[in-house]
């Protein structure tokens, strides 16, 4: 009786265990399903839609010719913090977890450094709005800036 107990305990807390960490593990896999459906994208085919995209931004700011070299900057630091999503190196098969650790910590530097620019550009390009344009810049730049679903 107790091992018919012990194994019956056993069997339930597998499936309690199982069942608990399925959901993570969905999530997990549905995320990098969508990281890697992003780096299918060729480099040039992203880089055209996000282009596209800052063409878009800058009609519904109506950009004037006075802010047009402000603009200018703001969309050269975007599309170069674009362009930090493809340069990432592929790490060795067989990485042991501090080069691993290291490699995202030089990762994280490259994209903070080039944040703080599109930061800079972002602060120039808001100088030179009117109030208008400033509330419209403020919803641009809170919508993500990633292609969904299928890309033109």
């Amino acid at each position: 009786m107790k091992i018919f107990r012990s194994v019956l305990g056993a069997v339930a807390t597998s499936i309690l265990v199982t069942g608990l960490a399925a959901p993570a593990m969905s999530f997990a896999h549905d995320q990098e399903y969508r990281y890697s459906q992003f780096r299918r994208i060729s480099p040039e085919a992203r880089e055209q839609w996000f282009r596209n995209r800052l063409d878009r931004e800058a009609a519904m700011l109506e950009i004037k010719s006075s802010q047009q070299n402000a603009w200018d900057a703001y969309s050269a630091a975007s599309l170069d913090v674009m362009r930090t999503f493809g340069e990432r190196k592929a790490l060795p098969a067989i990485a042991d977890a501090a080069a691993t650790v290291r490699q995202h910590a030089e990762q994280a530097s490259v994209f903070a450094q080039k944040l703080s620019r599109l930061a800079d550009a972002t602060e120039k390009l808001q100088s030179v709005l009117n109030e208008d344009q400033k509330k419209v810049l403020d919803r641009i730049v809170s919508m993500p800036r990633r292609p969904h679903g299928n890309m033109p």
